[in-house]
């Protein structure tokens, strides 16, 4: 059909006398200066500098440095649970770790010597909270509520980056009489190092990643007896150092054909590793080595093929698994001096790899150690002076260590309000949903770093930040220079990608019977947290916009008003090559 009249009328622009795809200015407003946060900033202060000339970039950030969660959590023995040299930002390896597995303190540092050397602290406002966001539909912006020494005032934005993580809301856990208790009770992710704990009674609720480093760290102290409460056992895997050596000389070039690196599968049941060599030390020879850019980037590259091999692990069935499997029973019943009732109580029946995958070094052993208890009966209450259980007994305790986890709802702890009233908290009441991790219907110029189903559960965290980054900046280029008001993923496409995901996820460890925070801290139910599939799906998945996918609203009638005045900007200088694209 022939557009009518008016139609025609409405899309009958005057010419803009400019050259085309002359950008927009945008105001981007990034929450947080973790990880995330701050490999936004080095694409834009750095790797694409000139989107500086039309983006205005300012990050918001609560604490008063710059870490995220290495800033917060600082409990004893915390420590990644990654190789530290596939944990570098990309743009500026370390090539200085001192150990195979970081520790807290080191990563922080590492952190705050980038933001020195790179300048990143540039557009970042310390000690401000963001306490609401809103989008203001006239005017294609996000009003932000932003919070400074306990006052409140108002900023608008263009784009908002969530730059927050999935782990920076830490609560106590849901215990009847928790507040009643009268002694000295700590949270994981907001340690006390003022009190001493030696010589007390401890009692260490919950056996994730955070109670796994906590509770060899508590057991050595002088003095102290303590229990340790959890529901179910997890999986203590080997340690991936154990696995590769760090000074087995300089490594090979991995051949694509050939599986390397730290495919668990590739471990035997019977070499003698456990208790030794868990987190080897880098050698000065090592150290040395690695200040050739090219035998770093090699070594990194092998522990990275490893990883990317090692995807075969979460598939339920594979031999990977099952191989993995039979290794890992072996190293946990070796750990624990083959002492049948801590095997039976520690050993779990359930799919390995259904939760995050956990080397623990000094774990295992420590309950062999006459202080240390462990108790698999629920909780029942909390009261002034300790635990008691559904078995009826009560454990008096002069500290209480709550490793139990965060808040994985991806619901900010403030009000996110976008197209229609719509809130994100209404939005993702049942099911947090995104489009490919990255944003939500309803949420225009609302970008997400490691939001719903990202890649947490496999690859490399840093480096799939780096890959969102770059598609982030992608969009922003495209909206500034094709003058385009606002985008927003369609809702069918998010309900597409989630439903096929989920088919996916059905043939992945991640869905198995246990109760993991990848499922909300649910037994059964959709998987929330991980991509629904390898690390290198996601890369290529967001490798181009897919802009069919996308609501987009212009800011003109006519959308090809950015072709301006028939001109290139390249033409406008006179100095430029304008036959740059012959070749031959």
């Amino acid at each position: 059909m022939s557009p009518s009249v008016s139609e025609l009328k409405d899309i009958q622009i005057p010419l803009v006398d400019q050259p085309a795809y002359t950008p927009n200015k945008l105001r981007v407003v990034t929450i947080g200066a973790g990880y995330s946060g701050l490999v936004f900033a080095h694409k834009i202060q750095h790797e694409q500098p000139d989107l500086q000339d039309f983006i205005d970039h300012t990050i918001f950030e609560a604490n008063d440095g710059v870490g995220g969660t290495w800033k917060v959590n600082t409990y004893p023995g915390v420590q990644n649970d990654v190789p530290a040299h596939l944990y570098g930002l990309p743009f500026d390896p370390n090539k200085t770790w001192s150990r195979f597995y970081a520790d807290g303190d080191e990563i922080l540092e590492y952190i705050e010597r980038l933001c020195d050397k790179w300048n990143l602290r540039r557009d970042i406002k310390f000690n401000h909270r963001v306490t609401a966001l809103e989008w203001v539909e006239e005017d294609a912006k996000w009003k932000i509520t932003v919070s400074e020494k306990g006052e409140e005032r108002q900023e608008y934005a263009d784009f908002i980056i969530s730059a927050q993580g999935f782990l920076s809301r830490w609560k106590w856990p849901k215990i009847d009489g928790i507040h009643d208790y009268k002694g000295h009770k700590v949270h994981s992710a907001s340690w006390d190092h003022s009190f001493d704990y030696s010589h007390k009674r401890i009692g260490v609720i919950g056996n994730g990643s955070s109670a796994v480093q906590i509770l060899p760290q508590m057991a050595k102290l002088d003095g102290v007896e303590v229990v340790s409460f959890q529901r179910n056992p997890t999986w203590i895997t080997q340690s991936l150092g154990q696995t590769l050596g760090v000074s087995a000389g300089e490594p090979e070039p991995p051949d694509e054909n050939e599986e390397v690196g730290v495919d668990m599968s590739e471990v035997d049941q019977d070499d003698d590793q456990v208790g030794s060599n868990f987190n080897p030390t880098y050698t000065a020879r090592d150290k040395q080595r690695f200040e050739d850019p090219a035998k770093h980037r090699e070594y990194r590259r092998m522990l990275q093929h490893g990883m990317n091999r090692g995807f075969k692990l979460f598939v339920k069935g594979s031999p990977q698994n099952q191989k993995s499997t039979e290794a890992t029973i072996e190293r946990m019943r070796k750990a624990l001096n083959y002492d049948e009732d801590l095997c039976k109580k520690l050993i779990p029946d359930w799919t390995l790899g259904c939760r995050r995958l956990t080397p623990g070094e000094g774990y295992l052993e420590s309950f062999l150690l006459p202080h240390v208890k462990l108790t698999q009966s629920h909780i029942k209450s909390i009261d002034a002076t300790g635990i008691n259980t559904e078995d009826g007994q009560h454990y008096d305790l002069d500290v209480i260590v709550c490793a139990t986890g965060f808040d994985v709802s991806n619901i900010p702890h403030y009000p996110v309000t976008g197209r229609g009233g719509m809130t994100l908290a209404e939005k993702w009441k049942d099911e947090p949903e995104s489009y490919l991790s990255l944003a939500c219907p309803d949420f225009p110029n609302y970008f997400i770093f490691m939001g719903p189903n990202a890649t947490v559960g496999h690859g490399t965290l840093t480096t799939s930040m780096d890959w969102t980054a770059h598609y982030m900046v992608k969009w922003l280029r495209k909206v500034a220079g094709e003058q385009i008001k606002s985008i927003a993923p369609k809702q069918s496409a998010t309900d597409e990608f989630v439903r096929y995901g989920d088919e996916i996820h059905k043939t992945l460890t991640w869905t198995g019977s246990c109760v993991s925070w990848y499922k909300n801290h649910r037994r059964d139910g959709r998987v929330t947290a991980t991509w629904p599939g390898s690390a290198l799906l996601y890369k290529e998945m967001i490798k181009e916009l897919r802009p069919e996918d996308w609501e987009i609203e212009y800011r003109s009638t006519n959308r090809f008003r950015f072709m301006g005045n028939g001109f290139t900007l390249r033409e406008q200088d006179e100095e430029a090559d304008l036959a740059w694209y012959i070749e031959r």
